[in-house]
């Protein structure tokens, strides 16, 4: 394919500027951007063209940011394929120093000589714009975007509390995607990171489950994503403040109870079957310094499941 250097720095010039507004700059970004991430991220070029393209992800993940900041998750699939280190662009260049480099990483770092440095740098980018942390927000809508902020809502909030928060949680399709993009990178994650964000990712999701309705159809799905990235806990050389039985079965609790308290004698029964798994997993789990079978009492007397 022929240098599209100068293509992609046209449209960041006219994203970066006031030269197109409105509706016209909105098209741009959302249409326009994702339609080029596509492209080029299916095409293999030279290391002279590549510090472009990656100039031009770059800031597409801050749009997608952006949007996310405003409650928009339809950038999310975009911000999936720039994070996918098995993308032509990034296999094209692989080479046995392609992934070797003298930076140091907070959010996603690799020695395999099958990821290219490009991926972990633009993952590492997104984090570092507070990308992962605005994810967070739309799941858990109590979290402030201002990470300096309290986290958790109170009944004295006042305008500013309500501009610092995403007005509504993700819906449940929107989840689902957010998901599978945060899949495709954990691997990537440093041990440090992996350890805090999935144990975040977990009560907020535990948390989006208590105002959110999930069908008994889409549980499994929820499910079979929070267990393949709870995983990722148990290869991190670093403490875990929860291991990934601990993470698995504490969100399942949580999809346990919605059903337990459903309307139908079926659902409560299903509800209760899973209450009594998940409950069995987590007496077998040894307590750490961070987490103990007391957590476990504790959420049955707030959620008020044990029969006195």
């Amino acid at each position: 394919m022929a240098d599209p250097s100068d293509y992609l720095a046209a449209i960041l010039e006219v994203v970066s500027s006031a030269t197109v507004e409105g509706d016209a700059l909105d098209r741009l970004i959302a249409d326009y951007m994702p339609h080029f991430v596509r492209v080029v991220l299916a095409r293999s070029f030279g290391d002279d063209c590549a510090p472009h393209v990656n100039e031009f992800l770059q800031v597409t993940l801050e749009c997608v940011i952006q949007r996310l900041r405003e409650g928009d998750p339809s950038m999310i699939p975009t911000m999936h394929r720039i994070f996918d280190h098995r993308r032509q662009f990034y296999t094209s260049r692989l080479t046995a120093k392609s992934s070797s480099t003298n930076e140091a990483y907070d959010y996603a770092a690799s020695a395999s000589a099958l990821v290219h440095a490009d991926v972990l740098r633009n993952i590492n980018f997104f984090g570092d714009q507070g990308g992962f942390h605005v994810l967070l927000c739309n799941i858990d809508v109590h979290m402030a975007l201002d990470e300096s902020s309290p986290t958790s809502a109170d009944n004295n909030h006042n305008e500013h509390d309500d501009n610092n928060r995403v007005s509504d949680s993700f819906s449940l399709d929107a989840l689902v995607c957010a998901l599978n993009a945060v899949a495709v990178a954990v691997d990537l994650f440093t041990d440090a990171f992996a350890v805090r964000f999935l144990d975040d990712l977990t009560t907020a999701l535990c948390h989006y489950v208590r105002r959110t309705p999930v069908p008994r159809e889409s549980v499994r799905e929820l499910d079979e994503l929070v267990t393949l990235l709870a995983v990722r806990v148990d290869k991190s050389t670093e403490a875990p403040r929860r291991s990934s039985v601990v993470l698995v079965n504490e969100f399942r609790l949580e999809m346990a109870l919605q059903g337990f308290r459903g309307r139908t004698l079926e659902r409560r029964i299903n509800g209760l079957t899973d209450l009594n798994d998940a409950l069995k997993n987590l007496s077998a789990v040894a307590g750490t310094p961070t987490w103990t079978c007391r957590h476990v009492v504790a959420w049955l007397d707030t959620n008020m499941v044990r029969m006195r």
